[in-house]
């Protein structure tokens, strides 16, 4: 019987230093993990705010490239109606001044070598849907050569852009 008791209390004795060694090794482990858990936040809240700095960055410039698109879309592309008007000009027009603005006003002055450069500026205008009064004295057509000529419109809608 003493020798049951003394196995049994080698026993106890060893699974006691078991169970010692276990809980030490799971208090550590827990203290090891809190300390990764707490360095994980701090990176964590670091990756955070770096990603908020991109995110309002990134917003901003959206924003910004919002504001540029909407005002392409509502500015006027007065280039393409100098182009119209290049195209539609002969060569011997020569122009001294071509005034454009978003009142609706065109003005054309120059002078053309001959009356047929000017009739063709003339039918242009005249059938360009965009254009309305149409300003063409009678005495840009009186000359035969070297004619100086001053031409205004009003326009009417913008779709040259």
């Amino acid at each position: 019987m003493k020798n049951i008791y003394q196995v049994v209390k080698r026993s106890f004795i060893l699974i006691s230093v078991f169970l010692v060694f276990y809980a030490i090794i799971l208090v550590s482990s827990q203290i090891v993990l809190e300390s990764y858990l707490d360095e994980l936040s701090q990176q964590n809240k670091i990756a955070n705010s770096k990603t908020d700095i991109t995110v309002s960055t990134v917003d901003e410039i959206n924003k910004k490239l919002g504001e540029v698109s909407n005002m392409q879309r509502n500015e006027i592309n007065w280039l393409n109606l100098l182009e119209l008007i290049s195209n539609n000009t002969s060569n011997d027009i020569k122009y001294s001044r071509i005034s454009m603005d978003k009142t609706g006003g065109l003005v054309l002055a120059g002078q053309s070598k001959t009356r047929d450069g000017l009739i063709k500026i003339k039918k242009f205008l005249d059938e360009a849907p965009f254009l309305s009064d149409i300003d063409f004295p009678i005495s840009n057509l009186l000359e035969k050569d070297d004619i100086n000529f001053n031409i205004t419109a009003k326009i009417k809608n913008y779709e040259f852009k």
